[in-house]
């Protein structure tokens, strides 16, 4: 009787764990859209991150790493190694890597992001 309830137990997180990640796929895919319009200095005309133009003090450290290898921003007139933690800035330099699309550089972060919050929500509970 054990068995069967855990057979169950690992189906019912299966579809719970496909259906959250339908949805996060949806909202990601409108936040993308919103995040076009609201922001159209983002992206030139191709639909293009300009990596410059991301807010928050990300964009020049994200350029370093893409364009100098360097993970390090000028503030103030100052050299900072850890301005930001850094997370955030190597997924978005590996996705750039892959496209630079804003579609799949978002939607790519937030199921990245949204799947470790599930596990660790299955985890912990």
């Amino acid at each position: 009787m054990t068995n069967i309830k855990k057979i169950l137990d690992l189906l019912q997180i299966k579809q719970i764990y496909l259906i959250f990640l339908f949805f996060s796929l949806i909202i990601s895919i409108f936040y993308s859209y919103h995040l076009t319009i609201r922001f159209p200095n983002l992206i030139d005309d191709n639909y293009n991150l300009v990596v410059k133009n991301i807010p928050f003090a990300y964009g020049d450290l994200i350029h370093n790493l893409i364009y100098n290898n360097e993970y390090s921003t000028d503030i103030w007139g100052f050299k900072m190694y850890l301005s930001r933690l850094p997370i955030l800035p190597f997924l978005i330099y590996i996705l750039y890597q892959i496209s630079a699309n804003i579609y799949f550089i978002v939607i790519m972060k937030n199921l990245f992001f949204f799947q470790h919050i599930f596990f660790s929500c299955l985890f912990f509970y």
